[in-house]
């Protein structure tokens, strides 16, 4: 496990960052060549889809970080009770896989269907299956980073001191 979470961390960060440079350094381009007069039809289009898989390996990265948007009034009714945390946690996590494997579903058969029947972005011609590419990709991930928590909510449901530190500082 440990051997996916670094290649998945890996694949997050980098390619985060790496489209963030780029994204970034196509838009400054843009707006320099409009102050001077000039016009690059690529680059508004090429921003945005670099836009949308910043999105979507950003939403992976959250749930890494456990930085999704959730409601939290009912952890924080069980603050001092942390198997009904642990209980609750799972239960989260449950509805968000349910929910990332129908997006996979549901990105798949799209994806299909682009294979099919080809589209192309207007100004570039981009084959937008690579655009649509990123959502399936980073629902994939998202599925496989809360199996990783159902486990660990799991391991915390059996044992509900896992995790607490020591007298040393260390945790268990």
């Amino acid at each position: 496990m440990k051997v996916i979470n670094k290649v998945m961390n890996w694949i997050e960060d980098y390619l985060l960052i790496i489209l963030m440079i780029v994204m970034t350094g196509v838009v400054m381009a843009q707006v320099i060549l409009r102050m001077t007069g000039g016009n690059l039809k690529w680059t508004e289009e090429t921003a945005r889809y670099m836009y949308i898989w910043v999105i979507y390996l950003g939403a992976s990265r959250a749930v890494r970080n456990h930085a999704e948007l959730s409601v939290d009034i009912v952890r924080t009714l069980f603050k001092d009770a942390s198997r009904a945390q642990a209980i609750y946690d799972t239960l989260r996590t449950v509805m968000c896989i349910v929910f990332s494997v129908v997006f996979v579903r549901y990105s798949f058969a799209i994806i299909q269907n682009m294979m099919v029947r080809p589209q192309y972005s207007p100004a570039c011609q981009y084959n937008m299956l690579f655009v649509y590419l990123s959502s399936i990709i980073a629902a994939a991930l998202m599925v496989i980073r809360y199996l990783q928590e159902i486990v660990r909510d799991v391991l915390r449901i059996i044992d509900p001191h896992r995790g607490e530190k020591k007298e040393g500082g260390e945790a268990e």
